[in-house]
This record gives structure tokens, sequence and C-alpha cells, in this order.
């Protein structure tokens, strides 16, 4: 039997393994940092809408400030005002002509 001993050998291991930890590392740090500036302008958060795609949302903003007014008020029958007040808003959601109309104008000073 004829053993060959070399020296390249484990060097050669180990820097394909350091070549592949690195490559992955500059890969994963590249993904997500790229990803958290790029995300953004794909992905719009729900809760960014009325703010970014509406381009007067103060209107809406003051008739879901009224429906918390009128959940917090204590006279007779706010119950059924906030009803018919929510029920209103949905509408205006529901219909895109309606917001168009409602969210298109400035608010007059």
């Amino acid at each position: 039997m004829i053993y060959i001993h070399s020296s390249i050998l484990p060097i050669s291991i180990v820097s394909w393994i350091l070549f592949f930890f690195f490559f992955i590392l500059f890969f994963l740090i590249t993904k997500y940092s790229f990803g958290a500036y790029v995300r953004p302008f794909f992905f719009n958060p729900i809760y960014n809408v009325p703010y970014t795609e509406i381009p007067h949302p103060e209107v809406l903003l003051e008739i879901c400030e009224g429906v918390e007014i009128m959940r917090a008020s204590e006279y007779e029958g706010h119950r059924k005002d906030e009803v018919g007040l929510y029920n209103f808003l949905l509408g205006v959601i529901k219909s895109s002509l309606m917001l168009r109309r409602i969210t298109d104008r400035k608010k007059n000073n």
C-alpha cells in the first residue's frame, strides 16, 4: 500500500469552507440590507394607506374621530348615532367614487 501525504488537501478544504461561509454571509447581509430599503417601495403597510395613497385623508380621519367620540359619549341614543356614522364611513370606503370625491378636495381654510 502506498500512502500519499499532502499538506495541500487540508488547506484546500478549509479554504473552500471559508469561501462558502463568507459567500453565504455576504449574500445574507446584502439581501437583508438591500431588502430593507427596497421593500417599502413594493409593499406599503396597511396602516400607511390613508396617509400615502389617499390625497387628503383629513375628512376620513375626522369621521373616524367622530365615531370614537360618539363611542365615549353617554347621551341618550349615542349608540344609534355611532352606528349610523360608522355605516356612513363604511359606505364611503366601499364606494370608490364617493371616496375619491371626498378625499380629492383640499380642506377649505
